[in-house]
Parts: structure tokens; C-alpha cells; sequence
């Protein structure tokens, strides 16, 4: 009754899906899905620069919301390192994952600043087609502005020189490397 109506499933809890997909015995279930659908699996990681994602991760421990409300700054490098170092576990299971599955990476500065572009590069990825109608439909709710997370933390040095080394390990993160970072 349902053939061929299912086209795409969703799911955005990124480090849920992580972590379950980087357990080798899960490689088995995603192959298992292919193979009994006959699909092709693709997937689409939605990356964020990692000092808005991990100051955003600060952010969103309950004590700390009441403090970016009041318009306050959270100085707690002990939690942001905490927030870190979890980032980039996630981070070394989608650097191996990258090469395991038929993934798309989508910044997410790139989808706001350019959404038709990267929606089209998106559909033609999935095998979809998609219309005029439909890249300006999805464009005009696309969020103008990135949010800037990492200005409601405060980064000390030490974090911020920790954090480039661990970027500088995962490719897809690159981009968000200072230029003068050296990454030999």
C-alpha cells in the first residue's frame, strides 16, 4: 500500500544519530534497511561552526539560559571545555562516517547565506527534482542571519587555541580554522 510514497526520513538529533551510527554493529542495520528497501541511504550533515554549536550546547544547561536572557555573559570555561571535548567526540564519529555512507555536508552559513543554491545541490544529492516554486518556497523560511551563540560565552585563550587543534583534525571543519593557523 505504501510503495514508493516513502522518499526521505529525517531526523534532526544529530548526536543521537551519531553516536548510533558509529557503532560498527549499526553499519549492519543501515545496510540491512538499503538492501530490504532496495534505497540508496544518503546523509545530510548539517554543520555549524563549532564556537556557536559548543556555546550553544553552554547555553542550553538550564541554569545557564536565564543568564543570556538577562543579557549576561557565561564565564564557565570548565563547562565550555566539557561542551568541547563532547563536540568533537560527535566530530570523530562523522569524520569516520563521512567515509563509510554517501553523506552531503551543508553549512549551515551557506544554506542562510545562499539557500536556492545549496537547496538545489541538496534535491539533485537526494535525487529529487525540484521546482522554482519549490527553492522559493523553502528559501523564504530559511533563517536570515546565523545565530552567534559564541558571543554570549566567554573564550578564554587556552580553550580557543584547544579548540583550532581539535578543528584542525577534522576536515569538513576547516573552514572555520584563523587564517594563520597552521594545519602540518
Amino acid at each position: 500500500r505504501y510503495d514508493n510514497l516513502l522518499k526521505i526520513v529525517g531526523d534532526k538529533h544529530g548526536p543521537e544519530t551519531t553516536q548510533f551510527l558509529g557503532h560498527s554493529e549499526h553499519e549492519l542495520t543501515v545496510s540491512d534497511i538499503a538492501k530490504h528497501l532496495n534505497v540508496t541511504v544518503r546523509f545530510l550533515h548539517v554543520i555549524r561552526d563549532p564556537l556557536d554549536n559548543i556555546a550553544t550546547m553552554a547555553v542550553r544547561e538550564n541554569a545557564n539560559r536565564k543568564f543570556i536572557k538577562q543579557g549576561r555573559v557565561l564565564d564557565n570555561a570548565y563547562l565550555l571545555r566539557q561542551k568541547m571535548l563532547y563536540y568533537f567526540y560527535l566530530s570523530s564519529i562523522n569524520s569516520k562516517l563521512l567515509t563509510r555512507y554517501d553523506v552531503m555536508n551543508i553549512y549551515n552559513e551557506d544554506l542562510i547565506s545562499h539557500p536556492k543554491p545549496v537547496l538545489s545541490r541538496l534535491c539533485h544529492f537526494l535525487h529529487l527534482s525540484c521546482s522554482a516554486k519549490f527553492l522559493s518556497d523553502c528559501s523564504s523560511i530559511v533563517f536570515r542571519n546565523t545565530s552567534r551563540t559564541r558571543n554570549n560565552v566567554r573564550w578564554t585563550e587556552n580553550l580557543k587555541d584547544e579548540m583550532y587543534w581539535h578543528i584542525a583534525q577534522h576536515q569538513f571543519l576547516h573552514r572555520y580554522l584563523p587564517v594563520s593557523f597552521d594545519v602540518t
